[in-house]
This record gives structure tokens, C-alpha cells and sequence, in this order.
């Protein structure tokens, strides 16, 4: 089977790819429940959960950060892409 990233299917800028991808590189919830259940079956202590969960905030923090200050967040490209396929102002 081959795995085709949604941004080429629906056709976006290497631009819009890059965002999407550093919006959605978060693993937020799989992180702290992954140190969680460590803590709670006694795989890591009180300290190793604390140092865990801060680094798998950061990195949900991190990139979203880079994605708001280094692409526009207003959505000018999109809004160019939809014009180009013939979209319609008023929809």
C-alpha cells in the first residue's frame, strides 16, 4: 500500500505543507499519557515524569510557535490557492 501525504492530494504550495506539518508534529496526548502510565506502573520515578512531561510540552509548544511567527496565519495563501482553482469570494 503507499501512503500519499494529504498535502499532495489536495495539491498545496510546499509552503502550506510545511505549516501543516508543524501544527500537526505534536504528540501532545500520546506523550504525557506514555509518561503517565510509566509513572503509574512505577517504570519512572516522580523526577523522570516530571522531566517527561515538560519536554513533551515543549515540544507541542515549539513548533507551533515557529509555524505562527514564520507563516501567515491569516490564511493569504490559502485564500491565493482558492483563487487559482476558480473558487468563488462570496461561498
Amino acid at each position: 500500500m503507499v501512503y500519499i501525504p494529504a498535502g499532495l492530494v489536495f495539491k498545496f504550495t510546499s509552503r502550506v505543507n510545511l505549516y501543516t506539518t508543524l501544527m500537526m508534529s505534536t504528540g501532545l496526548t500520546f506523550g504525557t499519557i506514555s509518561a503517565l502510565y510509566g509513572f503509574t506502573h512505577g517504570i519512572i520515578n516522580t523526577e523522570q515524569y516530571s522531566i517527561l512531561v515538560v519536554v513533551v510540552i515543549l515540544t507541542a509548544i515549539i513548533p507551533t510557535l515557529l509555524a505562527q511567527s514564520f507563516f501567515d496565519s491569516k490564511g493569504r495563501e490559502r485564500e491565493a490557492l482558492f483563487k487559482t482553482r476558480g473558487g468563488r469570494e462570496d461561498v
